[in-house]
């Protein structure tokens, strides 16, 4: 039985990074504040010939692809007043890639979620209100270690983008058809190498922003608890 109890509580720690960083790349897929932030800051606008209303409606039917089993990818625009098919084929079989790798993070989402909040929901029922010191110590120990992982990656990212970044496309991906062209592949043109720098820094940002308040919180839980517990001693 405390096998059991001991890997459980080292599993749920390992859960709580990957329920945040999960929750937060959702959030950071399908808002489009981080879309119509960096083809502002970019100027992609003017660097593409498409309309800032029209990157917003790109943004938007994006965000309904990688939603959506629908195949394949096909989005028209307006460039100059003219219609045109805006993703070539290797654009679109990558972006069928990139859908599958988002669908990822949607069920480490969800098979996180389920099991901290039926972990936590079993506690009670078992232990009652003495649960709660166990299920603050777990969230300290998960948002702690979030904090470093994030931290570390983010340090990394920061001094050694281009390289981290080229190891993710080549973890996450089994083909090259990532590596597109600039000068011609819209997809890189709407999204070039300096928007996901700062959309990296920004989710990273929240992630740890969240952590931290996490581990504030169950920390000064864990003290009260702990001062109440030596008062009625004393009382005693």
């Amino acid at each position: 039985m405390p096998l059991i109890k001991w890997t459980v509580s080292i599993l749920l720690v390992i859960f709580i990074p990957i329920f945040l960083i999960s929750a937060t790349l959702t959030w950071a897929i399908n808002h489009p504040f981080l879309y119509d932030r960096g083809f502002e800051k970019f100027e992609i606008a003017e660097r593409s010939g498409i309309t800032e209303a029209d990157l917003q409606i790109i943004g938007m039917e994006l965000r309904a692809y990688f939603n959506s089993p629908e195949e394949p990818l096909e989005i028209r625009t307006h460039i100059n007043a003219n219609e045109i098919i805006l993703f070539n084929s290797k654009e679109i079989a990558h972006m069928f890639d990139v859908k599958r790798l988002i669908w990822g993070v949607y069920v480490s989402l969800l098979i996180t979620t389920i099991s901290i909040v039926g972990a936590i929901i079993i506690g009670f029922l078992r232990q009652g209100r003495v649960f709660g010191v166990s299920l603050c110590k777990w969230l300290f120990a998960g948002s702690t270690l979030t904090v470093v992982m994030i931290a570390s990656i983010g340090l990394l990212c920061i001094t050694a983008f281009d390289a981290i970044f080229l190891i993710f496309h080549r973890i996450s991906f089994t083909n090259d058809l990532w590596r597109l062209n600039p000068s011609t592949d819209y997809l890189i043109k709407l999204f070039p190498r300096d928007f996901w720098f700062e959309s990296t820094i920004f989710v990273a940002g929240i992630s740890i922003a969240i952590a931290i308040s996490i581990s504030v919180i169950s920390r000064i839980t864990l003290l009260i608890q702990s001062s109440a517990n030596d008062q009625v001693s004393d009382v005693n």
